[in-house]
């Protein structure tokens, strides 16, 4: 979620609570600690959340990192991409994220003030670069998929499609990982079963959890030749689309470049 202006929920209940859960305690812990003075003049704060279990990060003020697209008070100034700029500096902001080059795989919730606005966001979903990683792995898949059924070359066909699915069904599950298991699933039956449950929550697309289902069951007797069933063109290629169309979607979600599927 990215607020550049606070809604009535944010303003209410959201900022109130991490107020009071994280930055409140930071805040007095550095006041006891003689390291923030009295009465703290809060300008932003960002907590960070970590995957593998570490506690969360609080950030005040200058401490806290976002990338985004924003206007710079200053006129004529030399800037460019990639530059750090300082909270003070900034005269508006158009949209802004957690920068994931210092914190990679994290989640975050941040706000601040510029031009006298308050402005918002937040990101619950873990390990977003793994997540884009096991997407572009999918996409190659999906290639080779695409050309093995336009040539009817079943073996190759389901065992790429299930790979491509199996991915994208990653993909989504490490964004949130279960306790103990920070990098996701990673067994055939731990991504099937997890995407099952996710499912079950209305959380995906009925058909696209039919089809991984559907290929983690064919593809051995299928790749080792063990059923002599000839697959059927109408089936795999709704399989096909429903992959390819959960695919594009999580991708998009991402910000995966189209280069990369």
């Amino acid at each position: 979620m990215d607020e550049t202006t606070f809604n009535e929920a944010v303003r209410t209940r959201t900022i109130p609570q991490m107020l009071q859960l994280w930055v409140e305690p930071e805040i007095l812990r550095r006041q006891e600690e003689k390291r923030a003075p009295k009465p703290f003049p809060l300008r932003a704060a960002q907590v960070v959340f970590y995957a593998d279990g570490r506690p969360p990060l609080v950030r005040l003020n200058e401490e806290a990192r976002i990338v985004g697209i924003a206007t710079l008070a200053r006129t004529g100034a030399s800037v460019a991409v990639g530059d750090v700029i300082p909270f003070g500096e900034i005269e508006r902001v158009e949209s802004f994220t957690l920068d994931e080059d210092n914190d990679p795989n994290c989640g975050h919730m941040t706000f601040f003030v510029v031009g006298g606005k308050w402005h918002f966001a937040f990101d619950f979903r873990y390990n977003k670069s793994l997540a884009r990683r096991d997407l572009e792995d999918a996409a190659t898949f999906l290639q080779v998929a695409e050309y093995s059924l336009r040539k009817r070359l079943w073996p190759p066909f389901y065992e790429n499609l299930f790979l491509a699915a199996e991915r994208t069904a990653r993909a989504m599950l490490v964004q949130q990982p279960a306790r103990g298991k920070s990098k996701g699933p990673t067994t055939h039956s731990a991504v099937k079963s997890g995407l099952n449950r996710w499912a079950a929550l209305g959380n995906v697309e009925r058909d696209f959890v039919e089809a991984l289902n559907m290929l983690s069951d064919l593809r051995k007797p299928v790749i080792y030749r063990r059923s002599a069933r000839v697959p059927d063109i109408k089936t795999a290629r709704a399989t096909i689309r429903a992959v390819r169309a959960t695919h594009e979607h999580t991708s998009n979600r991402l910000g995966v470049p189209r280069g990369d599927r």
